[in-house]
């Protein structure tokens, strides 16, 4: 258990020597620290995980170092339980990192919005899984390419442009809807051919 002492300790040395940004577009956060003497770091890595690594000096009189950093989420949350007791400037870029993170790759349910911005506090606009937190956002499914199939052949209308992964074309009188999704009938006619060819080889079938 990380003890308010410990939180303490952590805010001032950070305050000094950490570092709070993001990479990777955005999407990771990331909350790092360097040092000459690894026992500090090493501290950050018994209370809070994350990882050490060493660094060689680039320069001639420089020294070599060690650097800890954690990322993703528990980085967020390292930030949010900080705050508190940091300096203007730091509030400061941890606020910017925490909202670079939100808008870029935080989970739908701390944005309330999908990967591509479609807003999921409207009840339409999203499918809940049974037994389970997770949510589907329903524009974006309604808009995939295999539901757009589907629909077309539901409307009898010639899928142009669409085949299946073995380049049969997806015609209306080629597809088969099964469990909402659109099949190959060519492809499902082969499968079960070659299922009981096999079978027939085997000497399974009389």
């Amino acid at each position: 258990m990380v003890t308010h002492g410990a939180l303490q300790w952590t805010a001032g040395f950070l305050e000094g020597e950490g570092s709070f940004y993001n990479i990777g577009k955005g999407r990771v956060p990331i909350v790092t620290a360097s040092q000459v003497q690894r026992e500090p770091l090493e501290r950050l890595e018994r209370l809070f995980g994350g990882s050490m690594y060493f660094n060689k000096a680039k320069q001639p009189r420089a020294s070599d170092y060690w650097r800890w950093q954690v990322a993703g989420q528990a980085a967020v949350g390292l930030m949010f339980t900080l705050y508190t007791w940091m300096s203007p400037k730091r509030k400061s870029q941890i606020g910017a990192t925490i909202s670079t993170w939100k808008q870029r790759h935080a989970p739908a349910h701390i944005t309330n919005r999908c990967r591509r911005g479609h807003d999921l506090s409207i009840p339409e606009n999203v499918y809940h899984y049974p037994d389970s937190a997770r949510r589907h956002c329903m524009i974006c499914y309604d808009n995939s390419p295999s539901q757009q199939a589907v629909q077309a052949a539901k409307k009898g209308r010639k899928l142009i442009g669409l085949f299946c992964p073995n380049g049969h074309a997806m015609t209306p009188d080629n597809t088969a809807i099964h469990a909402n999704r659109i099949r190959c009938r060519t492809c499902a006619r082969a499968a079960v051919k070659a299922h009981y060819d096999r079978k027939k080889s085997q000497g399974g079938i009389g």
